[in-house]
């Protein structure tokens, strides 16, 4: 396995951090068993939740954001371009 996907427990490196956003819970689920052992996992379930989850972080918190496209609320497009605001 490539150093850079080793679990940050075994090898004392830092832990990335990713929120994945998605309205289907399955999704959601599917993504954090996937990362969960490589990255802190925050979830959102709709673009307007990550609006706000990343807005009241540092800035450059997370290392990785996951946007569905199609979310009710606020899709992934707009809470991109509103994400991308923030941090510029």
């Amino acid at each position: 396995m490539p150093k850079a996907l080793k679990p940050a427990e075994t090898n004392n490196e830092k832990k990335y951090r990713v929120l994945i956003v998605n309205d289907e819970l399955f999704v959601l689920d599917w993504f954090e068993s996937i990362f969960e052992p490589y990255f802190e996992v925050e979830r959102a379930e709709n673009g307007l939740q990550a609006v706000h989850i990343v807005s009241n972080k540092p800035r450059n918190y997370f290392d990785l954001i996951v946007l569905d496209i199609n979310m009710p609320i606020m899709g992934g497009l707009e809470a991109c371009e509103r994400i991308y605001q923030y941090l510029s």
